[in-house]
């Protein structure tokens, strides 16, 4: 039952965590220190989920950061997916499920969504004035986003195993050596 009520708690909770986000970072200095969640789940997805489940959560949680935001309507859907993708198919060819590693994809997959966000709203309406200032608060987000994502996918793993969606709940002994006899 644990497991089966994962994913629909995981977008509850991410749903909450918009909320809150959106409501404590309102004001304009606020907005510099202003996390991610969405994104961090998204990456959370792309590495610990198979490839359907992750991209139903990721279509799910990235319309919920839509209604939230002033974007053109399916803008951020379009950046959530491709940065799930991308990391998707980096997390098949890479290791990336390490402490380091997921700091370090932490802060990439910001800069990447920053680069991505960019792009599509420079196609719908080209200002340059968007550019810089993409490029301006690109690293302070990263940093950001690289310290809190530690924290978010270590609170992500206890969640996993609470509710035995983690494979390493299922086998607790499974790298033991019982009866070792020399």
């Amino acid at each position: 039952m644990l497991r089966f009520l994962n994913a629909p708690t995981l977008i509850l909770l991410t749903a909450i965590a918009v909320a809150i986000q959106t409501s404590l970072f309102a004001a304009w200095p606020l907005r510099l220190f202003e996390p991610d969640i969405v994104l961090l789940v998204v990456l959370w997805c792309a590495m610990n989920r198979d490839f359907t489940e992750g991209g139903i959560i990721t279509l799910i949680v990235a319309e919920i950061a839509e209604l939230h935001s002033a974007a053109p309507q399916g803008v951020l859907l379009i950046t959530y997916m491709l940065v799930y993708l991308t990391f998707r198919g980096a997390s098949k060819i890479f290791v990336l499920a390490t402490d380091d590693g997921m700091v370090r994809v932490s802060a990439w997959s910001s800069i990447l969504w920053r680069v991505i966000l960019g792009i599509v709203l420079n196609l719908l309406a080209p200002n340059r004035s968007s550019w810089h200032h993409l490029i301006l608060f690109m690293v302070p987000a990263a940093l950001i986003q690289a310290g809190v994502g530690l924290w978010v996918f270590k609170w992500l793993e206890k969640f996993d195993i609470a509710t035995f969606k983690n494979t390493s709940s299922e086998n607790p002994d499974e790298f033991q050596i019982d009866n070792l006899s020399i």
